[in-house]
């Protein structure tokens, strides 16, 4: 299957799976994080992110997508990237001890296996 990137309103694009820049914490305030809440059902969607905690720089976490027009939504935390000289790819390595994480997912030739990684 091919790898396809799509310029359109997140909320609104038919895909397998959506990545959301996240809040590390379980909450949405703002933002591109604040619409998908709100397009997927923010109650619903929220409770599902609360089980799941805060996440990490460098981690994601996957929810279903309630009513977006997507199976999944990958939710990731990633340092603010200002030019890529205010130490973002330390932070990212500090955070996972390797450069081998989810913005450099070659790395470790790993796939992804959603009946693996979500709650049934």
């Amino acid at each position: 299957m091919a790898f396809k990137i799509v310029r359109n309103d997140i909320t609104k694009v038919a895909a397998d799976i959506i990545v959301n820049t996240a809040n590390p914490k379980p909450k949405c305030v703002s933002g591109t994080d604040l619409a998908i809440y709100e397009a997927a059902g923010k109650e619903a969607l929220l409770a599902e992110r609360k089980t799941i905690g805060p996440i990490e720089r460098g981690e994601i976490a996957v929810t279903g997508a309630y009513n977006l027009n997507a199976k999944y939504i990958i939710h990731t935390v990633g340092p603010v990237w200002i030019d890529g000289n205010h130490h973002e790819l330390e932070i990212l390595f500090k955070r996972t001890g390797s450069w081998h994480c989810c913005y450099f997912p070659d790395s470790r030739n790993r796939t992804w296996q959603p009946e693996r990684n979500l709650k049934q």
